[in-house]
């Protein structure tokens, strides 16, 4: 069998005829050589099943160079289908070979996320619905590790199999998570015993899925381990590479977003908390790259600027405590017809404060400020 290319979004353009036949993972024929794709639904259908080209045509043609229009796709699309897949696999996880197919077509959809939409994807963590919070947690997860790994300069295959593990962690607690997302009482010692547990049994899991990849049930497995060895379940003192930095996003991760009775915490406190609690050495690398990657003012974080803007912040700026706004609310709390872009570079609109999205009596189209 010949060697297939796993094509993405960016391969694809609205209005192109495909210069190669594009298959399913099995080598089934999806479309033929020709096909003209006139919907951007058309290209989020095939991301969701997975999708190649014969590698000898695909290399041979001239668009074997990514493509990177950002209208060729639906980014908010793109994750509320990540979200619905995700949701299913981790409800009913297939117990035969096709699990790691499905995990790795999902990993597949967040990496095209976080190369083509990195600041949306943050913006998500701290914006979007956290009612189904097991399931949007370890997308989260997923996310904050393969944007870090990114800037680490790993390989596509490890920040793969890192995102399949981000995925996949949380396997075998999926309903106590859900429980406890609304649980005001304290954790029961029944509840502690099963939450030290899981990453054993998420391994145990997975292998009769029949997941294979040591890397990937290692992560699993060890992503509570902590170098001081006061992780559990083992108490490992060398946790690998992969599950350290699971563990640093599962903290970040946790401290901004909502959980039921629990408010977030705003981001620049979670940033700090997370520098102090795992430091920036060489016991834990990860922390300090995760910092500066998605910055002190991440993404979705509300923000009062020295001018007296209310505003949410778009993109990250080139220096971490410098994003870009868009600001929604005059000085005087009057919203603004339209979002205006403020560089929070410039004199007189440095960011003064963190706002709590709860005390904001505001209303803007998430679409509008992400897809523009």
């Amino acid at each position: 069998m010949s060697k297939r290319i796993r094509l993405t979004a960016r391969q694809l353009k609205i209005g192109q005829e495909l210069p190669w036949d594009v298959m399913d993972q099995s080598g089934n024929l999806l479309l033929s050589r020709g096909y003209l794709i006139t919907r951007e639904s058309q290209i989020g259908s095939l991301l969701e099943r997975g999708l190649y080209a014969d590698a000898e045509d695909y290399l041979g043609s001239p668009d074997a160079s990514p493509l990177g229009d950002e209208t060729h796709y639906d980014p908010f699309w793109l994750w509320d289908k990540v979200q619905g897949k995700l949701a299913r696999f981790l409800r009913a996880p297939s117990a035969d070979a096709s699990c790691a197919d499905q995990a790795m077509e999902i990993s597949s959809l967040i990496q095209v996320l976080c190369e083509r939409s990195p600041d949306m994807a943050l913006a998500a963590m701290m914006l979007m619905d956290q009612k189904s919070y097991p399931v949007i947690h370890c997308m989260h997860v997923a996310v904050l590790a393969d944007l870090t790994a990114r800037r680490m300069h790993w390989t596509e295959d490890r920040r793969a199999t890192t995102c399949c593990a981000a995925l996949t962690m949380n396997i075998a607690m999926i309903e106590l998570q859900a429980l406890l997302f609304n649980q005001s009482t304290p954790v029961t010692a029944e509840q502690r015993g099963q939450i030290e547990s899981h990453p054993e049994r998420a391994e145990a899991m997975l292998r009769m899925a029949g997941i294979t990849d040591e890397v990937w049930l290692r992560a699993v497995r060890e992503h509570h381990e902590s170098p001081d060895g006061k992780g559990y379940p083992a108490g490992l003192q060398s946790p690998s590479e992969e599950a350290l930095l699971l563990r640093t996003a599962d903290i970040l991760s946790a401290k901004v977003s909502p959980r039921g009775t629990r408010r977030p915490m705003p981001s620049i406190g979670a940033v700090r908390a997370l520098y102090l609690q795992e430091g920036s050495g060489e016991a834990n690398p990860f922390s300090s790259v995760m910092i500066k990657e998605i910055g002190i003012y991440p993404p979705g974080t509300f923000v009062k600027l020295e001018n007296g803007e209310i505003g949410v912040v778009q993109r990250r700026g080139d220096t971490a405590n410098a994003p870009l706004v868009a600001s929604l609310l005059t000085p005087q709390g009057m919203p603004l017809v339209e979002p205006v872009h403020r560089d929070t570079q410039k004199p007189g609109l440095a960011i003064s404060a963190v706002m709590p999205r709860d005390n904001l009596m505001l209303r803007f189209n998430i679409n509008r400020i992400w897809k523009t």
